[in-house]
């Protein structure tokens, strides 16, 4: 018998965060932290990170997110793009952890950074599908 996943209510966090630039990190923040386990979404998840920046974005790619498992750093980049929030699909996120060698369960410490200009991300969603 298929049993249908159960939705999941959004999670929404406000981070400790600061303005960042570059290579710099804006904010970490690790899931098990806000019982978030990306596991049990499925791969419809997405995260969604909210950001201001004093620069308006010239690419694609405004804020990318990092995934670290065991000391390794994996860069994902957002599906989608607005001014102001970007969303990452689980489905990259494990796509990157597997070329590491990592799994789902793996998956616990996301951190996000800008690809130039300064960006303070300050909000993230976690929600089981794409709008």
């Amino acid at each position: 018998a298929v049993t249908e996943a159960i939705p999941i209510e959004d999670v929404v966090f406000e981070p400790t965060h600061e303005a960042a630039m570059g290579r710099s990190i804006s904010c970490t923040v690790i899931l098990s932290d806000k019982n978030v386990y990306l596991k049990d979404y499925g791969s419809e998840a997405v995260i969604t990170a909210e950001y201001e920046s004093p620069v308006p974005f010239s690419n694609n790619n405004p804020v990318i997110m990092i995934l670290t498992v065991d000391n390794t750093d994996m860069e994902v980049n957002p599906a989608e793009a607005e001014e102001g929030k970007v969303t990452f699909r689980f489905a990259d996120m494990l796509k990157m952890a597997s070329l590491g060698g990592f799994t789902a369960d793996d998956i616990d410490e996301i951190s996000f950074r800008s690809s130039g200009a300064p960006v303070d991300v300050n909000k993230i969603t976690v929600s089981d599908q794409t709008e």
